[in-house]
């Protein structure tokens, strides 16, 4: 439901306006300024973002791990706004770490259940209560909201010209691949499976192309949208 609520809260922790120092035209002389959107969690808001599309509880075991090294998946996100922000998330055992171009935000993560987490970044403590409704992520923290669409598994999906890799749909075991670096590929064919919850899943190439990366192999643990192959132009 859209609200006025982060531009109150944003108005009443101004200083001069609590103060009472504001004239009748204060507002309107600082409107850009005062309706200017907080992302929650602050500089940490990505990290804050890509903890709540962690399906495993921090600090178990396969956390983080993977027979190759530290578990990354893509935050591919969609903003109220419009923007789109592509980054990489980093699974430590602890938290999480994303990559935005030159912008590194991580977090610690405390505790998390199914709508709250409470994590510390550059050494402070806080809390968000958090939602996920499908691909839509709604985020509160500290008096500020905001709303996210992971648009990652949906591109992976959608098999168009800009779908450059295959992602695993969740967390769980490879149990095959069946292509190798080099190899051409239809749209649809089986590059690998997963096994998750006790069920083998066939993960297939969502276009033509050539085989470029393969980040994992049969036995590893992935973690949901862990990249599997990446896919080149035809040649």
């Amino acid at each position: 439901v859209g609200n006025n609520r982060d531009f109150l809260i944003e108005l009443l922790e101004d200083g001069p306006f609590a103060a009472g120092e504001a004239a009748t035209d204060y507002i309107e002389a600082n409107l850009d300024r005062l309706a200017k959107r907080k992302p929650p969690g602050g500089d940490a808001a990505l990290a804050l973002v890509a903890a709540t599309m962690v399906d495993r509880p921090f600090g178990a075991l396969l956390t983080g791990w993977n027979s190759r090294g530290a578990c990354q998946f893509p935050v591919d996100v969609a903003l109220a706004s419009g923007e789109i922000i592509k980054a990489v998330a980093t699974v430590t055992r602890n938290g999480v770490e994303v990559k935005c171009g030159e912008a590194i935000s991580a977090i610690d993560v405390l505790s998390k259940t199914e709508n709250d987490i409470r994590y510390a970044a550059d050494g402070r403590a806080a809390r968000a209560l958090y939602a996920r409704n499908s691909e839509v992520i709604d985020i509160d923290c500290a008096g500020a909201a905001g709303r996210y669409l992971d648009i990652a598994l949906t591109q992976a999906e959608d098999g168009g010209a800009g779908a450059d890799s295959v992602k695993a749909p969740m967390a769980g075991a490879i149990t095959s691949v069946a292509v190798k670096k080099g190899d051409r590929v239809a749209k649809g064919d089986v590059v690998a499976t997963i096994e998750a919850m006790k069920m083998e899943h066939q993960l297939k190439a969502p276009r033509n192309g050539v085989i470029a990366e393969i980040l994992a192999k049969t036995g590893d643990q992935v973690a949901a949208r862990a990249m599997i192959v990446t896919l080149g132009a035809e040649g």
